[in-house]
């Protein structure tokens, strides 16, 4: 059953009695199911952290093991998770493409390429040339000239601009 359906299940049971507990993440399953212990010392439960158990599409919140989540039951065996204290990761719609990206991260790379850039141009644009030398005098010039110059590799890994806690 959906999220949907849940809820137009519990729409036609006009005394259903929609309730929440807190408890602390115990396990996280591979179908998106997290075993919780209620606060209160009661039994531990599952709830599922998406509309639909085994989804892998959509946005969904993972919390860490052993944070508190807050779980709400739309019906005596029908539970999700709302609320996290602590994120593991947040993905949407899958995973497979890997992290979101720091965008002012990318950019402070992304401006190291372009300084180097205008730096090159500048040493080819100023570099003289002589007379009849086969070039020697401009590939002598330019040599260094970038020699000299500051190169500074821009860090384009994911770890550097890609931010893990969200996937896509």
């Amino acid at each position: 059953m959906n999220l949907r359906g849940a809820i137009r299940n519990l729409a036609r049971e006009p005394g259903a009695e929609i309730y929440a507990l807190v408890g602390t993440v115990d396990s996280i399953g591979a179908d998106r199911v997290v075993t919780v212990s209620p606060v209160n010392g009661s039994a531990p439960v599952d709830a599922r952290l998406q509309a639909t158990t085994g989804a892998d599409s959509g946005m969904v919140v993972i919390p860490k093991v052993g944070s508190f989540v807050v779980v709400v039951f739309l019906g005596p065996a029908n539970a999700f998770v709302a609320l996290c204290s602590d994120v593991e990761k947040i993905e949407l719609g899958g995973s497979e493409n890997g992290a979101i990206i720091k965008i002012t991260d990318l950019g402070g790379q992304i401006q190291k390429l372009s300084d180097q850039i205008t730096l090159i141009r500048d040493a080819l644009s100023a570099a003289p040339t002589g007379l009849a030398d086969g070039g020697a005098l401009f590939k002598a010039t330019i040599v260094a000239s970038l020699s000299a110059l500051p190169f500074v590799a821009p860090d384009l890994s994911d770890a550097s601009i890609g931010n893990p806690l969200i996937s896509h």
